[in-house]
């Protein structure tokens, strides 16, 4: 049974061969379902009202269960749902209900009902299991005397009074949206960097990848009234400069208003050289550098390309005082886009099913057999050429299918689309699996905007994603960011200006002292006041380490740190399967009840890879924030944290009865692992020399995993 296989079947002719097997099974749950006639029953099959389900745990597939309903649109309600005895316990009941909701959201109904009796509780728990909730009760017939409890279930089905009253699921609108794929992003250049073009300098190399990405239309370039007016003032034959020429043919930012462009001028003046005590206050090249930063924000360029430090140390001054970025040509050539996505993607098998990359004819063939190919021609006809797709198969069928498609731009933006089969007993997990698998694909250039397509009849995937992070966008998507890397206080102001600048979200300037709530969003009309473990859910994958937030180091053997961190996923062979932890957002780690102390919600755990067995790199690996953690018995350990070990025998861990389990997500690997000798350096080993936790302040984490990233 453990590698069950179930089938729906929906099509009236299959339904009617197996319409004397519904009703022996029918027949034979009369006491809690009620008498159904066989004429009842066909005719219910005719209407297209019945749902079946085959199983198979080898070649043969043999009848496992049904689900009969009614209603009148668009309100649907279960008469009937029963499971073969043999079946009971193994996932089919609700393979059945979610096949039946996802059929239902597909057709746009709203609600469904199931009038359940009292005293029937395991009816009860299964309900309320698939998201039923209890609205009121009522008598049943005379003849049993039965209370019955009126179940309903909400379906995400988009209506005319259900779309402009969508709110985030954080209850704060952030203006999150999907940069324009309109125009590529403006930018007004430096005098000197065109002349870093022109002449064979010491940034030559980096001008003339700027200047080529301009060509290559991923930016737009533009010089002001004032480049030109600078040059020739320092031009020595006027009519026969070609540099003069050459910067006369190019794009010219719009013209400005004389009156405004002068008062704004003064302004900058004044902020960038009069207030801070330059001695180039006043100068004529201290004007002229007011003039063309007052020209780019007026044009409202995306920001203006300087090599200038008195400029670049007021930026922030300047794009918080008048919406005007100013950016290094270091900076600009760090954000422009790769030709190929990076990816370290590779297949890899779990028990009983593997993923791995996918044709796009292969997967729109998969969307088309789902009928879900419709809904998705939006996607389907504005993906880019940059594209993963990810399919798990079974028996070489496709169960699930996961595509990201990145546009190529400065301010990069994602749109991902998730499918799972519904009546599948592992589309909760696959979902998981890919949404997460997805996102940290997108985020590898750094951060990113990516928006994700609501498939009618796919509430799973919507629910596990809001849980990853995401929150109501525009249309019927779900969007968020992903940052793709940790907060500290040593990187933060590059990685708020990079953040702003890639996705157009800002975080306040200043690095969080504490948990107190941060203002961040677009804009200042779109602003919010949100917790940093909010803001680590929205930005995820990463994890905010700010002053008192203290976190724990803890060992672990290269033998589960390939498993349960994934440290090893390059060198595993793809035929070798891997336990269901390595493909879980939230996975858990055991260590003993001692150190319960040391591990508490909402700490970052730093996992070091120790030197065991002389087989282990002996250096932090990884970091992930901190779920839960409690002590509990080993034979009380549940089959859902069961899945989340990497440990096959829990028995065999420790001699005591007790252990810690430790639940953690937000899994984030380091780039460049910090070894012992370092953390030594930082005393974060502890007196037992790494053998056990060590709880370690902000300041140690903030270090190790700067120097991680």
């Amino acid at each position: 049974m453990n590698q069950l296989r179930l089938s729906p079947v929906q099509d009236v002719d299959t339904l009617l061969a197996l319409a004397g097997q519904v009703q022996a099974l029918a027949d034979s749950e009369k006491e809690p379902l009620g008498f159904l006639p066989e004429m009842a029953i066909r005719e219910a099959i005719s209407r297209r009202r019945v749902i079946a389900i085959l199983a198979s745990a080898g070649a043969e597939k043999e009848f496992a269960g049904y689900l009969l309903y009614s209603g009148v649109f668009p309100h649907a309600k279960v008469q009937q749902i029963a499971v073969v005895p043999k079946y009971r316990g193994l996932g089919v009941a609700g393979a059945l209900m979610r096949t039946f909701l996802s059929e239902l959201e597909v057709r746009g109904f709203m609600t469904v009902r199931a009038d359940v009796a009292a005293d029937l509780p395991s009816a009860l728990a299964f309900y309320a299991s698939q998201g039923f909730a209890i609205v009121r009760e009522r008598r049943g017939g005379k003849a049993r005397g039965r209370k019955i409890c009126v179940h309903v279930r909400e379906l995400e089905t988009d209506t005319l009074f259900s779309i402009p009253n969508r709110t985030p699921s954080m209850g704060v609108d952030l203006g999150l949206r999907r940069r324009s794929a309109g125009q590529s992003p403006l930018f007004a250049l430096d005098l000197n960097i065109f002349l870093d073009l022109v002449r064979n300098r010491q940034h030559s190399d980096q001008a003339r990848r700027l200047f080529g990405a301009a060509l290559a239309h991923d930016i737009r370039v533009a010089v002001s009234d004032e480049f030109v007016r600078e040059l020739r003032r320092n031009s020595t034959d006027v009519n026969n400069d070609p540099l003069l020429q050459m910067a006369l043919n190019m794009p010219r930012l719009p013209t400005a208003e004389a009156d405004n462009q002068a008062e704004l001028q003064e302004k900058v003046h004044d902020l960038v050289f009069l207030r801070r005590g330059l001695r180039s206050s006043g100068t004529v090249q201290a004007l002229s550098d007011a003039r063309h930063l007052a020209h780019a924000a007026i044009a409202r360029a995306t920001a203006f390309v300087t090599r200038d430090a008195a400029l670049l140390d007021s930026r922030d001054e300047l794009i918080r005082n008048f919406g005007i970025d100013v950016i290094s040509l270091n900076e600009i050539i760090d954000l422009l886009p790769v030709d190929e996505l990076p990816s370290s993607a590779v297949a890899v098998a779990g028990a009983g099913f593997q993923t791995q990359s996918s044709s796009r004819d292969e997967a729109e063939k998969y969307l088309r057999e789902n009928n879900v190919a419709t809904a998705t021609r939006s996607f389907l006809d504005s993906v880019s050429e940059t594209n993963v797709i990810w399919k798990i198969t079974q028996d070489q069928k496709i169960v699930a299918l996961g595509w990201l498609s990145l546009e190529r731009s400065i301010t990069p933006s994602g749109r991902l689309l998730v499918h799972t089969r519904p009546e599948h007993q592992s589309s909760a997990f696959f979902s998981d699996y890919l949404l997460n698998f997805l996102v940290r694909e997108a985020c590898k250039g750094g951060p990113i905007t990516l928006e994700l397509e609501q498939l009618p009849g796919q509430s799973i995937v919507h629910s596990i994603a809001r849980g990853q992070g995401f929150t109501k966008g525009p249309a019927s998507r779900l969007i968020k960011i992903a940052m793709g890397k940790p907060l500290v206080e040593q990187n933060w102001t590059a990685s708020i200006k990079e953040l702003q600048r890639r996705t157009g979200f800002t975080l306040p300037v200043n690095f969080p002292t504490n948990a107190d709530a941060l203002f961040a969003g677009y804009n200042q009309e779109n602003t919010g006041l949100l917790r940093p473990d909010e803001l680590e859910n929205l930005l995820s994958p990463t994890i905010f380490v700010w002053p008192g937030r203290a976190g724990v180091i803890v060992p672990i053997t290269k033998r589960y740190a390939d498993e349960l961190l994934g440290t090893n996923r390059q060198q595993r062979l793809s035929f070798i399967e891997s336990m269901d932890a390595s493909f879980l957002t939230t996975r858990a780690y055991i260590n003993s009840p001692k150190s319960a102390k040391l591990m508490r919600p909402d700490m970052p755990i730093i996992f070091y890879e120790s030197k065991r067995d002389r087989k282990g790199i002996g250096a932090v690996v990884a970091v992930a924030r901190i779920v839960d953690a409690v002590i509990t018995k080993k034979h009380e350990i549940s089959g859902e944290d069961k899945r989340r070990l990497v440990i096959e025998n829990v028995a065999e861990f420790s001699a005591g009865e007790d252990i810690l389990l430790t639940t953690f997500d937000n899994l984030i690997q380091l780039p460049k692992p910090v070894p012992v000798k370092r953390l030594r350096e930082l005393e974060a080993v502890g007196r037992a020399n790494l053998v056990s936790p060590v709880e370690l302040p902000s300041e140690k984490i903030a270090q190790i995993l700067a120097e991680g990233w």
